[in-house]
């Protein structure tokens, strides 16, 4: 056997072994080697290869690259429906296409349609005026109502009636408040008032006014006795003010001292570095 006859049996094995697996990634080149597509390389042995790491990840690849033009072919599929559902409305035939004897056939047929007919108002006037008549004679039967009426008082107000020991204190009050200069006539009536009334004199005996104070000089005393407070608040203000303002310049007083101090050392400071610095120099020379 020559080797033409071993290559074409050897191709004729891998055609057949390619075919037994329906792999759609293993390919037979022309002298017969095994390749896979995806990877682009030699597979001697295509078991071994399918579960190599190479041919794994190559794999995950074209599925991955296979998903996303899946979803992309959805997504634009469903753009191109929802495109054709907004333009649905558009479609229908416009004003220009309608025929004008359409038109005009349709508008005499609106109007027609919408033409009252003739109404038999009859029945309906008949029952309104038997109505108004039914209505009329149940006005003329109701009886007229007299106008003198008073309209009831209600039984749970009650009036308020002041009782006779009160009415007579008013009365009296009033009598005292008002009465004129007393004289002998007067005197003799108040008597015999006092003997009748039993409330008489009551009130003006309860009264006691005590003596009268002269008002100016009641008025004088209070007003000596708040200038005389308001005299110490005053001078108590005035002597806590002077006060806090001997502090306040004590302290910015200290306060300059202690400014001063600072700048004495600062200066110092200075001064000493100066002659440590005029020491070295003098020592280098």
């Amino acid at each position: 056997m020559d080797a033409r006859s071993l290559l074409r049996a050897k191709k004729a094995g891998a055609t057949a072994s390619a075919s037994a697996t329906g792999n759609p990634y293993l390919k037979i080149d022309a002298k017969g080697d095994q390749r896979c597509s995806i990877c682009g390389v030699l597979a001697k042995h295509w078991d071994a290869h399918q579960v190599s790491k190479q041919h794994k990840t190559s794999l995950q690849r074209i599925r991955q690259e296979e998903a996303a033009a899946a979803a992309a072919a959805a997504r634009k599929k469903e753009g191109k429906k929802r495109q054709a559902v907004d333009e649905a409305p558009m479609t229908g035939p416009t004003v220009e296409d309608v025929p004008a004897g359409a038109e005009a056939d349709r508008g005499k047929r609106v109007r027609t349609d919408d033409a009252p007919g003739p109404v038999d108002t009859s029945p309906a006037n008949s029952l309104v005026d038997a109505e108004l008549d039914d209505f009329l004679s149940s006005l003329s039967a109701i009886p007229d109502i007299p106008a003198e009426t008073e309209p009831p008082v209600p039984a749970n107000k009650s009036r308020y009636k002041p009782s006779q020991p009160e009415t007579q204190t008013h009365y009296e009050s009033a009598a005292v408040l008002n009465a004129p200069p007393p004289t002998k006539s007067t005197a003799i009536s108040s008597g015999a008032t006092a003997a009748s009334n039993p409330f008489a004199g009551k009130l003006t005996k309860k009264v006691d006014i005590g003596p009268a104070l002269p008002a100016e000089d009641v008025t004088e005393e209070a007003e000596e006795e708040e200038t005389e407070a308001e005299r110490r608040a005053r001078e108590q203000r005035e002597e806590r003010e002077e006060i806090m303002d001997r502090l306040e310049e004590e302290q910015r007083a200290q306060e300059e001292a202690d400014e001063r101090v600072q700048s004495l050392k600062a200066r110092l400071e200075l001064v000493k570095k100066r002659r440590a610095l005029a020491k070295q120099n003098k020592v280098g020379l």
